[in-house]
């Protein structure tokens, strides 16, 4: 065996220990909570509710999720094991796809935890499986491959069916947006501006849609991310923040797209565009069909994130300053995960585990 062959056999059983490591971790640590998220009992009541005699069209969630429950019922597992599966479900599509972008690894976790993803997917937990879905999707899109992609749009509609919004998408994702920085800066702004007027459209329009996404059930927990109802410095601060770093991608995002144009960056950067982009009117609509349909593209914010410290801290950054412009977007993000569980957000602070 040749030393090439060799490196390559230590780099796949690195990767699978890693991939193993990885799955397990996320499964049993967050997988093991109790109480934990606004959600949680909710969750806990479609289980019971499932018994030898219902049916999918008993219950008022999709047949995928229904399925995953029937089968843990048929072997009288209790409610726990919902989240465990659940979890593993999702970090399983999660390392599917960083397998193709271990360069990233380090900093997806992290910024999965920091940018508060984390608290919300422990609520909505039937959308974060279309989430992570999605997200292994993404490489078949950048690709080509239009089987593979709608087929796993498709398995994602099965555990939450506003996922159906990104069959259209495979048309224009994978195209570089014609639009110079500045210009997508001033139509960010433009939009902030007008997020009453917008929200006011989104009222007259999306919830035509709202009974075949399936999504005006839901309850907000966005609350407690600092987007209340009641507004105040909380939402001024969170408003922000979310603005300035929103800025921060804008202005870096020709050279990351330039940098990882191997891994097709320029769809990831979309979907967190058109998010950006919606966010102010949802955020002023105040309206959970809105949010549910925004929730994937906003998503694909801190997946950006990963690609951008990526390359702050890589051995050529794309700035001569990486690493220091690098180490004050993680201490802010820190300050405002700090922030977050200060304020038990999403109601998944203090983390409960099942045997505590």
């Amino acid at each position: 065996m040749t030393s090439s062959h060799v490196a390559a056999s230590r780099a796949a059983q690195n990767t699978l220990f890693a991939s193993m490591t990885s799955i397990l971790l996320f499964t049993f640590t967050l997988g093991l909570r109790d109480n934990v998220g606004g959600d949680f009992q909710g969750y806990v009541n479609y289980f019971l509710e499932v018994d030898n005699q219902t049916s999918s069209s008993d219950v008022p969630y999709e047949i995928g999720f229904f399925w995953v429950i029937k089968a843990l019922r048929l072997l009288d597992l209790d409610a726990a094991f919902l989240f465990l599966t659940t979890c593993a479900f999702q970090i399983i599509f999660v390392v599917s796809w960083l397998k193709k972008h271990l360069f990233i690894a380090p900093w997806f976790f992290l910024m999965y935890f920091l940018s508060l993803h984390a608290f919300e997917g422990l609520n909505i937990v039937r959308q974060e499986m279309s989430f992570t879905v999605l997200l292994a999707s993404i490489p078949a899109l950048i690709s080509r491959r239009v089987v593979q992609y709608m087929s796993l749009v498709f398995f994602a509609t099965l555990f939450h069916a506003s996922s159906a919004i990104f069959f259209p998408l495979y048309l224009f994702l994978h195209k570089e947006t014609p639009i110079p920085a500045w210009s997508q800066f001033g139509l960010l702004l433009l939009v902030t501006a007008s997020a009453g007027t917008l929200a006011t459209e989104l009222f007259n329009f999306l919830p035509r849609l709202a009974l075949f996404f399936q999504v005006s059930r839901f309850k907000d927990v966005q609350e407690d991310l600092f987007f209340s109802e009641d507004g105040g410095l909380s939402m001024g601060l969170g408003f922000l923040f979310g603005l300035v770093t929103d800025a921060f991608l804008i202005f870096t995002s020709s050279r990351l797209i330039k940098r990882y144009s191997h891994v097709g960056f320029s769809s990831y950067y979309n979907l967190f565009l058109i998010g950006a982009l919606l966010s102010p009117a949802v955020t002023e609509a105040n309206y959970i069909v809105f949010a549910r349909l925004n929730y994937f593209f906003l998503s694909f914010k801190f997946v950006c994130l990963s690609f951008l410290l990526a390359s702050l801290f890589s051995k050529s950054p794309i700035f001569k300053q990486g690493a220091i412009l690098g180490a004050l977007l993680i201490l802010s993000y820190y300050a405002w995960f700090l922030m977050a569980i200060s304020q038990g957000a999403a109601w998944c602070a203090p983390f409960n585990f099942v045997f505590d």
